[in-house]
């Protein structure tokens, strides 16, 4: 009588409640990561208009050493830029951080068409030409870039080129690994990034697969699903702020827990209970044996006097 009603509550509302923490909690650190990738995009954009929008760069000749001087200093200053250049209107590029790609035809990129128009953040993209030119990491996959560019304007408002950088993709893999630290972990707390086609962009050993669940269309939310197979997931997700409206990027970040982890607690108390029931029940049970002995034996001694 006792046991039944407490595991009634436990299987049901308590395991209810903590479901609900656990993806209040999942989705606190969803949003948390996708401010801060966010944030870190728009501190990039930023700093390219900024140097885009300088006197030398809209005024100096392009055969001026100061702006290959100027673009290698902005790269030392974050070290995730792998190249920084600045091309002409026409897209040969004309001083760059280290001579890479000058000379080169950038105009069928797709960041100098854009950052003719307008201040660009692209999407991750694998680089093949710039790749072959970078030192490559021991151990490290195929390298990946996005790309930030933005239009450099004469004193007459007129185009004369575009200033553009592009910055290696480990950058996100810090900045998760700075949030959540312990991912991996007893908790079995895992964090995706993905793209407006639910392409996998973070962790690498995830990137281009599409297993996610299709019913994720707010732009944020939590539940409770399996990701293509017969594991629950608790997951919650929530989109990254763009860095740009004119060229959206459409990621959103992804964290889900194993749902045996994250209700674990409800299953440990279940056995608790059971248990305790299971031991009460024989403790009431001997203990009733004694009483109705102890009860009957002056009948029973009567009984057989008479």
């Amino acid at each position: 009588v006792l046991a039944v009603p407490s595991y009634v509550y436990v299987d049901r509302v308590y395991s209810r409640q903590l479901a609900d923490d656990r993806s209040q909690a999942l989705q606190d650190l969803a949003t948390a990561t996708a401010r801060t990738l966010a944030e870190n995009l728009r501190e990039r954009r930023r700093e390219i208009d900024l140097l885009a929008e300088t006197t030398l760069f809209r005024n100096a000749d392009f055969s001026d050493p100061e702006l290959r001087d100027s673009v290698e200093r902005l790269q030392a200053s974050y070290p995730y830029y792998s190249w920084i250049g600045f091309s002409d209107a026409t897209g040969t590029v004309r001083a760059s951080a280290n001579d890479l790609l000058l000379g080169a035809d950038v105009s069928k990129r797709p960041w100098f068409g854009a950052g003719l128009q307008d201040s660009f953040v692209g999407d991750v993209h694998s680089a093949l030409l710039l790749s072959k030119l970078l030192p490559q990491e021991p151990g490290a996959g195929p390298m990946r870039f996005i790309d930030f560019a933005a239009p450099v304007r004469d004193k007459n408002g007129d185009v004369r080129g575009v200033l553009a950088a592009h910055a290696h993709w480990r950058w996100a893999t810090d900045v998760v690994k700075a949030i959540a630290p312990n991912l991996g972990g007893p908790d079995r707390v895992e964090i995706f990034l993905v793209n407006q086609d639910n392409t996998i962009l973070y962790p690498d050993a995830e990137v281009g697969k599409t297993q996610l669940p299709q019913s994720m269309t707010a732009e944020h939310g939590s539940m409770m699903t399996t990701w293509g197979g017969s594991m629950k997931y608790l997951t919650a997700y929530t989109a990254v702020p763009e860095p740009t409206t004119r060229t959206p990027l459409g990621w959103r970040v992804v964290v889900r827990q194993p749902a045996e982890q994250a209700l674990a607690r409800v299953n440990e108390l279940q056995r608790a209970f059971l248990l305790g029931a299971i031991v009460g029940t024989i403790v009431f049970l001997e203990l009733a044996r004694w009483v109705a002995s102890a009860s009957t034996r002056p009948l029973e001694n009567l009984s057989q006097t008479a």
